[in-house]
């Protein structure tokens, strides 16, 4: 059984704060994800 303790869950408050974000801000970080995820391959190939 899962029971809602009064501790809060820093991730659901990350994921709610990621929401609020505009499109346009969610994109660039993608981007940003997408970029650095690609760096790590060329890094790690290279």
């Amino acid at each position: 059984m899962h029971d809602h303790a009064p501790h809060s869950h820093p991730a659901a408050e990350v994921a709610a704060s990621l929401l609020r974000l505009s499109a346009a801000k969610r994109l660039a970080i993608a981007g940003v994800l997408s970029l650095a995820l690609w760096a790590a391959v060329y890094w790690a190939v290279s």
